[in-house]
């Protein structure tokens, strides 16, 4: 599933860019694509001790709609999905900050993460488990 949907991501894209060069705007479209990069990379760069990115989809669902401006039924189809994305993310879930506060290490993660995952016997891991499944 996920390979279609990267093919179908990738043949969209490749239509987007097509029909852009097509009418002689490719350079406007490319320059808001370095802009966005730009607004999530860094910020990202600079909060990179401290915080840490999560793209939410309507965060998604926002950047789908800045590079569709053109007037087609393909294009008016990938501008509502992603109007919905962003809708539905913000109302269901709530516009969440982009950027997080990463949690402070104690103690005890700081010793396991030098100790390494524990064994399965001290999980409690069996192979009687597995034929519960």
């Amino acid at each position: 599933m996920f390979v279609i949907l990267l093919v179908m991501f990738f043949a969209i894209l490749g239509f987007c860019m097509y029909v852009y060069i097509k009418t002689g705007v490719e350079w406007y479209y490319l320059g808001v694509i370095v802009a966005m990069v730009l607004v999530f990379t860094l910020p990202t760069v600079i909060l990179r001790k401290t915080h840490h990115l999560h793209l939410h989809h309507y965060t998604c669902g926002m950047l789908g709609l800045l590079l569709l401006g053109y007037q087609n039924w393909l294009f008016a189809l990938m501008h509502g999905f992603a109007n919905g994305a962003m809708i539905e993310g913000g109302s269901r879930w709530g516009y969440d900050p982009i950027w997080y506060r990463n949690k402070p290490k104690t103690n005890a993660v700081a010793e396991t993460e030098k100790q390494g995952p524990p064994e399965d016997a001290e999980r409690g891991h069996s192979d009687k488990n597995d034929e519960l499944i």
